[in-house]
């Protein structure tokens, strides 16, 4: 990843991502992390070479909502709360 462009969280802060531009002609890429057990955060899933922003946004999005329902499922298998639900929260870097 090349230039971080778009931040996201859920309303928890247990999952969070980004959208970047990648290196020269590789199109653009996203990583999105969840909390493990120990609450450090881990790479749930890396996307790259997405043909536009919206695509990788669009893909993005999926991911994040996987991640979370991932991390919730997660959460019950060991006694902890579900998360609250999961409207992700963008923060932009305006060029």
């Amino acid at each position: 990843m090349e230039w971080q462009v778009e931040w996201f969280a859920n309303n928890t802060g247990t999952t969070i991502g980004t959208l970047a531009a990648g290196k020269r002609d590789e199109g653009w890429n996203y990583a999105v992390l969840n909390r493990d057990k120990a609450g450090d955060f881990q790479v749930y899933k890396l996307g790259v070479d997405a043909f536009s922003l919206d695509d990788a946004r669009s893909e993005f999005m999926c991911e994040m909502a996987a991640a979370e329902t991932r991390q919730a499922g997660n959460w019950n298998v060991v006694g902890l709360p579900p998360l609250s639900g999961g409207k992700q929260t963008p923060h932009r870097l305006e060029l």
